[in-house]
């Protein structure tokens, strides 16, 4: 059994071969029920109706949907859980965490697309900095792997942000004004262990 706790989230996990997964779920619910038993005698409380959990598997494997039995609740599994902001889903592909943050990154950019034009380019810059490139660049180093049309995406983000900054149109040729202008690497997937941009 694997462990992280931060201030008011404990994550537990656990990996098995397909054939001992009922075993796994079954250690995995009575650490849980040691942890609650621990808290409880420390004053402090486990919510269990605020505990989610998801089994992964490649998509050769056929993954049980058996409901979890703890603190006297139910708890089903999830087609996807939050990780500190990373959205996983069972087959860890990344697709939904990737489409999460360029949704979020376009919807920005619609919303600050009028007022951006009417700053100095340094300005312009720094706003699109704080509410786009940290947005593409959170835990870009899960994404090393993954498939470069998923990677586009984070690409096509950063180059509307490009464009909306430069002012610089729709068909115009910015692949230099990247790193020349605005000092911004490509998003580029690697065999190392991050992806840069």
């Amino acid at each position: 059994m694997r462990s992280h706790f931060y201030a008011d989230d404990s994550q537990l996990y656990i990996s098995a071969r397909p054939h001992e997964a009922a075993n796994a779920a079954s250690q995995l619910v009575d650490c849980m029920e040691a942890m609650a038993q621990w808290m409880a005698s420390n004053r402090l409380k486990l919510n269990p109706a605020k505990t989610d959990f998801t089994r992964c598997a490649t998509r050769r494997h056929q993954l049980s949907r058996e409901a979890l039995m703890f603190g006297g609740a139910t708890i089903q599994p999830a087609s996807t859980v939050h990780d500190l902001g990373v959205i996983l889903d069972p087959e860890l592909s990344l697709g939904l965490h990737i489409n999460h943050p360029v949704s979020r990154c376009f919807h920005q950019l619609r919303r600050i697309r009028s007022s951006v034009r009417a700053l100095p380019m340094e300005a312009a810059k720094t706003v699109v900095n704080s509410f786009i490139v940290s947005k593409v660049d959170y835990y870009n180093s899960l994404l090393a792997g993954v498939p470069q049309y998923q990677l586009d995406r984070h690409q096509a983000a950063m180059n509307t942000a490009e464009r909306l900054v430069l002012g610089v149109g729709k068909f115009d040729w910015i692949r230099h004004l990247l790193s020349d202008h605005l000092h911004w690497l490509p998003v580029q997937s690697g065999s190392s262990s991050s992806c840069v941009y």
